[in-house]
């Protein structure tokens, strides 16, 4: 049985809004070739498997309906965008929010179809730092 609004949903659906907001900004600030290239790989990967991820555990917990916390969005600029090595503290962020915010949310057991995408976005993620160390 789903409910009509979930806490799961809600988590879901608003860390990714957050977060594809916050790479495509990145993208379009950074003066890296580099950078503005894989992230703009990044926020392409993100938007398919956050859709993926928010369609399906709502499919299960319900519909989110995003409180007034929820809703707001605080994303920051690129503090030196001149820098190409600007951005370890936003994955490792960006990281964090998945592997233990949004993973912590499900269990093995009843929910192991919803930790997969998660794992998708985690090794989109992890792909992501990689290429981010390839400078030139």
């Amino acid at each position: 049985i789903v409910k009509s609004h979930s806490e799961k949903s809600n988590c879901v659906a608003s860390n990714g809004l957050k977060n594809i907001a916050q790479i495509k900004l990145l993208h379009w600030q950074t003066y890296s070739q580099v950078e503005h290239v894989y992230l703009d790989q990044l926020f392409n990967g993100m938007i398919e498997l956050i859709d993926t991820l928010t369609e399906s555990v709502m499919g299960k917990y319900g519909r989110p309906h995003l409180n007034d916390e929820e809703r707001k969005m605080a994303i920051i600029n690129y503090m030196n965008p001149e820098n190409p090595d600007g951005l370890p503290q936003f994955m490792e962020n960006l990281d964090k929010c998945y592997r233990e915010t949004c993973y912590s949310m499900f269990n093995e057991k009843d929910d192991s179809e919803i930790l997969n995408i998660i794992q998708e976005i985690l090794s989109l993620i992890d792909k992501t730092k990689y290429l981010l160390t390839l400078k030139k």
